[in-house]
């Protein structure tokens, strides 16, 4: 037994206010013989126990009625089976949770298993008592406040289940219960109740470890109050689905007029009894700019797939820029995830500006620093019309910088620059930092440690770590020739030598010999954060350990920083073949800058850095059904950036960010689906009840009476109505019987 109103029941305690009144009114008296009394007290004490019995009666029904009258204001309420025949239905507070994630879509014929879960809510609502209340949840990989707080108003509450739209998002159980605990607990009502109306799949119940689980399935044990959690089953269990679960490109880097690789990889997520999936045709499509139009670029048709099954295109984009790239597959009764969605970073022609430490005599000699670059950028003859270089070098010593201006450029090369001065560095930090711009470092004879030290890494932050004293030399063999030392190639994930990670490629980036480099001394701490990605970065290392590309991040730029020289004063790279790859993936890399992240997982927010100016101008957001809203820039936590950020990726597909003003520019992004969300494997009951054995749960089946099966369930009964008649039978007994008892005249 519960009360609903604990404090109303402490006045309960008056019923001992008669008996008080009954004790204070026993007056003592000073015994004196006489006489005359003596026939008087003879009668007195022959009618003693029936005056005593009486003033009893009626003291203990004024108590009686004081007690009963507390009580039934508390309103007792008991639980189901017992004293069922008594009192009337207690006050009920619902909240339905309405699983409405990608799997939801499921068509079983006529309907899907969303509309069916919809169905069932419904059948919910109209079965609860008249007197309760009921909230709406929509759940996904998070919980969806639609019907916030209790609500009386059970047609609304109706409504807006039938207002809900399927998402792609996945599935979260625990977020859903959690956040129905946290409502009902709030409620004052004698019963609590949660209906979870879900497929129920596997993946998306919490681990039996997990502790705030553990600490929700407690509480729920220790609540006084009458609480039942339904769980009603939205499908059958499994069934057959082909899902596109992965789209990607081989190369992190992608040109433009270059051959691209684009990778999907395809999963049947069927059950045992679904088999394999025949004749599946995958086609690409690829879309240029904002609103291109979607041409179709490949197509393949797979005999069968039995669990997981890569396809491979090959294709060409002629310019840069953002570009969509889209995977369809046959559709089947799960539709969602038959789509798998790119947004590919196309880089075009861009303008690098090579600043050489030591000019070579003549433009063809190979004898300047930055000779080896402007071949391996920009290998094309300029005095032909009929071709063009993807990167345009324009080359300057330090005493040349006076009439260019760095914005123009989308990369800048520092090749054994030793004579530094402060201006320049100044102008380095501000284009790396707030222009985005690109910065490579390549080191030599001419350098001197202690300016490169205070100057790129102390004062402007340049620089990836403190140059050593002097540079490390490779050991001489027996014949007295320097043997070299190579770079190693047991960790290659970095963009810049992803590409020599297969062991067909490893040699190429193994082989060059490096005769001398400068020694670099990292940082012990980069300022990151434990989520986000290091400041400073080791891109590769030599064979002995010492670190021989390293990238810093600074602002919206990237610099990368080389030990050696970029020509073959010190190494013989510029004369491998690794030397190309290697220094126009630098390049190109460093010149994305920090580059936004375009693809998403539906439900991830998409974040955009955008100079500190456009903070408070309006931005167009476009979702993948057309949808417009206006966003606008905020001030982030550095002076020299904004921020663009979008919650609202529900949906699988390309989403645009327009930003108008001086310079327009919109950038697309892709969302897909959880890939365990394309899983169909559900859990029963019996599962439940083995994984949980704490969980106090009413299990409803697909093809169970909803109705019938919640009446019998339903909880909590209140006494008040007959208390409150006792109470005044009470009153009224005692009325009566004092009035009855009163002594005549």
């Amino acid at each position: 037994m519960t009360f609903l109103n604990g404090f109303v029941a402490s006045f309960a305690a008056l019923a001992s206010v008669p008996i008080i009144i009954h004790l204070m009114n026993r007056r003592r008296f000073r015994v004196e013989t006489w006489a005359a009394m003596e026939f008087l007290l003879a009668t007195l004490e022959k009618n003693a126990r029936r005056l005593q019995l009486r003033d009893l009666i009626i003291m203990m029904l004024r108590a009686l009625a004081i007690a009963l009258l507390a009580i039934s204001l508390a309103r007792l309420t008991i639980a189901p089976g017992h004293l069922g025949p008594i009192g009337s239905t207690g006050e009920t507070a619902a909240v339905i949770v309405l699983d409405h994630s990608m799997s939801m879509g499921y068509s079983m014929g006529p309907k899907t298993r969303f509309e069916a879960a919809k169905e069932k809510a419904a059948t919910v609502i109209e079965s609860l008592p008249d007197n309760s209340t009921a909230a709406l949840l929509l759940l996904s990989d998070a919980a969806k406040e639609m019907v916030p707080e209790p609500s009386h108003d059970r047609g609304f509450v109706n409504s807006e289940v039938q207002r809900a739209k399927l998402t792609d998002a996945g599935t979260n159980i625990f977020a859903g219960l959690a956040r129905s605990w946290e409502i009902l607990q709030k409620a004052k009502a004698t019963a609590l109740e949660i209906y979870l109306i879900s497929d129920m799949q596997d993946h998306a119940w919490p681990e039996t470890s997990l502790p705030p689980w553990k600490k929700l399935q407690e509480e729920m044990q220790q609540e006084r109050r009458a609480v039942r959690l339904f769980l009603v089953q939205s499908a059958h269990k499994g069934g057959q689905n082909l899902s596109v679960e992965d789209v990607r490109t081989e190369d992190d880097i992608v040109t433009s007029d270059s051959s691209i690789a684009v990778l999907a990889t395809l999963r049947n997520n069927s059950d045992d009894q679904g088999g394999p999936a025949e004749n599946v045709t995958v086609d690409l499509y690829i879309g240029s700019g904002p609103d291109g139009e979607m041409r179709k670029a490949g197509s393949q048709v797979l005999e069968s797939i039995e669990s997981v099954q890569p396809v491979r295109f090959e294709t060409t984009i002629s310019e840069g820029g953002d570009h969509r790239i889209e995977i369809r597959t046959s559709i089947d009764r799960l539709e969602a995830d038959n789509h798998g969605y790119l947004v590919a970073d196309v880089v075009d022609r861009m303008q690098v500006l090579l600043i050489d430490g030591q000019p070579g005599e003549s433009d063809k000699s190979f004898t300047g620093e930055t000779d080896f670059l402007q071949a391996a950028l920009a290998p094309i003859d300029f005095e032909s019309d009929d071709q063009k270089t993807l990167i345009e070098c324009d080359v300057a010593t330090i005493y040349d910088l006076g009439g260019r201006n760095l914005r123009d450029y989308r990369a800048v090369v520092l090749a054994n620059v030793g004579d530094l001065n402060t201006g320049l560095v100044e102008s380095l930090e501000s284009y790396v930092r707030s222009d985005g711009g690109g910065l490579l470092i390549f080191l030599g004879d001419n350098i001197n440690p202690r300016k490169y030290n205070d100057l790129l890494f102390t004062k402007a932050g340049l620089l990836p770590g403190k140059l050593g004293r002097m540079p490390i030399e490779a050991e001489d063999d027996e014949t007295g020739h320097p043997t070299g030392f190579g770079i190693a190639t047991d960790d290659l994930s970095h963009p810049v030598v992803s590409y020599f990670k297969d062991r067909e490629t490893q040699p190429f980036l193994a082989s060059p010999r490096f005769m001398r480099a400068w020694p670099i001394e990292l940082p012990k701490t980069n300022g990151a954060g434990k989520s986000d990605k290091p400041l400073v970065q080791v891109v590769a290392r030599y064979a002995d350990g010492h670190p021989a590309i390293i990238e810093r991040r600074i602002g919206r730029g990237k610099v990368i920083l080389f030990a050696s020289t970029a020509d073959k004063d010190w190494n013989d790279t510029p004369l491998r073949p690794a030397f190309l790859p290697v220094i126009r993936r630098a390049t190109q890399y460093v010149a994305l800058g920090q580059r936004t992240r375009k693809n998403i997982r539906v439900n991830e927010r998409i974040v955009e850095l955008v100079p500190l100016k456009e903070a408070g101008t309006k931005v167009r957001f476009s979702d993948p059904k057309g949808t417009v809203r206006e966003v606008s820039p905020i001030t982030g936590e550095k002076e020299s950036l904004a921020r663009i950020e979008v919650s609202h990726t529900d949906k699988a597909g390309f989403y645009q960010l327009t930003r108008t003003g001086e310079s327009p520019r919109t950038s697309t992004f892709a969302a897909n689906p959880p890939k365990n969300e394309s899983g169909l494997a559900a859990l029963t009951e019996d599962d439940l009840r083995g994984l949980y054995p704490n969980l106090d749960f009413q299990w409803i089946g697909f093809d169970d009476d909803l109705r019938n099966r919640i009446s019998q369930k339903r909880v909590g009964r209140e006494l008040w109505p007959l208390l409150l008649l006792l109470a005044f039978l009470c009153l009224l007994a005692e009325s009566y019987l004092a009035m009855r008892w009163a002594p005549r005249d």
